[in-house]
């Protein structure tokens, strides 16, 4: 949400400097396509639009398990429920530090249904994104699941940064 608000160079007073350029680059790296829409603040809109795009490509011809779904923080909230929305089981997702609380608590059931192979990953210290581990256990129809909770200390900020930590797994998950 940051990015939706401040830009592409924004700057959190907790985190930092969000290396917004420099993580597109690194998930650039070994070759894959990456899309970084900026989006408009205050929507979840943006799901409709993750899902078109990601049906046009479908309809290009591009195989499923070759489109990979990633989303930091709100954007980690978007992407299961696109993949409620697209219902693809091949299709490959993965959520950084967005599975809020009531998405864990089950009070917020707006993925549920979600098809996929879904990768999580969330540091301990976050107090803003959770563990998608319950989650995964109420949508016994998610293909493939792995959570990752890493142990930094840096909470939400580990994901600000252009961290191999991090980064390295998610180009792991999509490639298969």
């Amino acid at each position: 949400r940051i990015i939706e608000n401040k830009g592409p160079n924004a700057v959190s007073d907790t985190f930092g400097r969000y290396e917004f350029y420099e993580i597109k680059e690194k998930l650039q790296s070994k070759g894959h396509l990456v899309t970084a829409d900026i989006r408009r603040p205050g929507t979840l809109e943006y799901v409709d639009v993750i899902v078109s795009k990601v049906s046009d490509l479908l309809s290009s011809g591009v195989s499923p398990d070759r489109i990979t779904i990633v989303g930091f923080s709100k954007g980690g909230y978007m992407t299961p429920r696109a993949a409620a929305k697209l219902q693809n089981p091949d299709i490959n997702y993965v959520i950084l530090a967005g599975c809020i609380h009531g998405v864990v608590s089950g009070d917020d059931r707006s993925a549920d249904g979600a098809k996929g192979r879904f990768l999580s990953m969330v540091d301990a210290a976050d107090d803003l994104g959770f563990s998608c581990r319950k989650f995964f256990n109420r949508n016994p129809q998610i293909t493939e699941r792995a959570d990752i909770i890493f142990k930094t200390g840096e909470a939400h900020g580990l994901f600000y940064k252009a961290n191999p930590m991090w980064i390295n797994p998610v180009l792991e998950w999509s490639s298969r």
